[in-house]
């Protein structure tokens, strides 16, 4: 289950986004903990925003680009890694995921 470090970085990620324009979503173990579940562990949060606000969060953040072309079923058009937070926080926009050999985008 979420542990301190968890919730810290839960935290530091709300404030990030209390200010954005688009709707936004957790997705991945940090969701499945989100809803109570047991996802077997954390590595990072991976959040799906808009590229209009992962824009403005560029300028807010200091968020690297260190996309991996390598994840096959799954892309962003755009692509922000926050390290500071407790566990490393990885913004997508434009996120995509392989579905019966095609591209579907996936959208809040």
């Amino acid at each position: 289950m979420p542990d301190e470090r968890f919730a810290s970085a839960i935290a530091r990620l709300a404030g990030a986004l209390a200010d954005v324009r688009d709707d936004w979503w957790i997705i991945g173990s940090a969701a499945v903990a989100l809803h109570g579940s047991d996802p077997g562990g954390i590595a990072d949060i991976d959040a799906i925003v808009s590229e209009r606000d992962l824009e403005a969060l560029y300028a807010i953040l200091p968020l690297i680009d260190t996309r991996d072309e390598s994840k096959g079923i799954f892309r962003s058009q755009r692509f922000g890694l926050w390290s500071d937070p407790d566990l490393v926080v990885e913004f997508m926009a434009g996120f995509e995921a392989l579905f019966e050999g095609n591209w579907q985008v996936v959208l809040p």
